[in-house]
């Protein structure tokens, strides 16, 4: 009787201590992970208030963001909730952001969104939400509004149904708050009910007023292209191509890289590459100069237009600290001549950013 007296203290001991050291670390990763999610959310609202000279109708679609990269933030009204939302759902992420599932679509896009989150950080209390309640998705592109229409609770593992018109569902462990690993998973479901740029935006061109100095991290991109190339439209709707991959290299800070800044510097470059593509077919000196000053223009390929890609188009953002400091952009084109010639090779465009704006500072064509 003495020993399995001792025994009974001993695990109640050992059960009350482990319920103590669970309750505290719960708080300090919950504490931790709000001072980190903080930081993204001021990151995240400071660059979206920013993007003014933003081409919201393109921005979506100039390449998806890498794992671990912020692409948005998340509203809830009803738990006057703001979230960083960052791509993928690896420890690193849920641990200070909403993830995004890799496999399913963005929210706004036909199909169902999943963003899914630890249970006892963003979405601790998304059990309470009733239908009607709405679920807002902010991306530099677009805000979209989505309204609850239920929840469920399912077995984790359990497939998620994909819809044809765009849909969101939130994912979380449950019970909510539940300091043990839990078999079953709360998803909260929301239709979209409206959909608009986040900011306006003008002939498809990022150009913004010339400012001297060095632009602060947060300020947005301009690109130098005289009003008349720019009409004829220089983002990637303008200008269908296959996109290859996008990474960041230099040496770049980890707040950089889970920011939306690498996808903004790459749709910048996207604008200058396709300016140079479109005065080098049209012959137009002045306006190559424009975009790259003191670079020689092609002469041999006056006249000459991309006619197919070989390869898909690939962008390196390159970055030092919390800045980027310019973008290489490559791939194995056609040319096709006026003479109707086709010549194929590698072109490589680099680009450097000096005092908000980004000019193309090397353009070469290997046959």
């Amino acid at each position: 009787m003495r020993a399995l007296s001792i025994a009974r203290t001993v695990v109640g001991a050992t059960m009350l201590w482990g319920s103590a050291a669970g309750a505290g670390f719960s708080v300090a990763w919950t504490m931790r992970s709000h001072a980190a999610g903080g930081a993204l959310v001021r990151s995240g609202q400071a660059r979206l208030s920013s993007t003014r000279a933003y081409d919201a109708t393109a921005g979506c679609r100039a390449g998806r963001p890498a794992v671990g990269q912020m692409a948005g933030l998340l509203e809830i009204p009803a738990l006057a909730l703001t979230a960083p939302v960052e791509q993928g759902e690896t420890d690193q992420v849920l641990s200070a952001a909403v993830g995004h599932d890799v496999s399913s679509v963005w929210p706004g896009q036909d199909g169902t969104a999943v963003l899914a989150a630890h249970d006892v950080s963003y979405f601790a209390r998304i059990g309470t939400l009733r239908p009607g309640d709405l679920l807002v998705y902010v991306s530099a592109c677009y805000r979209t509004t989505f309204r609850v229409t239920g929840h469920r609770i399912v077995a984790s593992g359990s497939p998620v149904t994909d819809t044809a018109t765009p849909t969101l569902v939130l994912d979380t462990c449950w019970p909510n708050d539940a300091l043990w690993w839990t078999p079953d998973r709360e998803l909260v479901s929301a239709v979209e009910i409206s959909s608009r740029p986040t900011s306006s935006h003008t002939a498809g061109v990022l150009r913004a007023e010339h400012r001297s100095g060095e632009s602060s991290p947060d300020a947005p991109i301009g690109v130098p292209a005289p009003p008349a190339l720019a009409a004829q439209g220089l983002t990637l709707d303008a200008n269908p191509t296959l996109l290859g991959t996008m990474q960041v290299t230099g040496r770049p800070s980890s707040a950089f890289v889970q920011s939306p800044a690498p996808l903004d510097v790459e749709q910048a470059a996207l604008t200058a590459y396709y300016g140079t593509l479109h005065a080098v077919a049209q012959g137009r000196v002045d306006w190559f100069a424009d975009l790259a000053p003191g670079v020689a223009f092609p002469a041999a390929l006056r006249d000459a237009r991309v006619s197919s890609y070989l390869t898909r188009l690939s962008v390196a953002v390159e970055a030092s600290g919390p800045r980027a400091t310019g973008a290489m952009l490559a791939a194995t084109v056609a040319l096709t001549s006026a003479a109707g010639t086709v010549l194929d090779g590698r072109l490589v465009v680099t680009c450097t950013i000096r005092g908000g704006e980004l000019e193309v500072s090397g353009w070469r064509f290997l046959p």
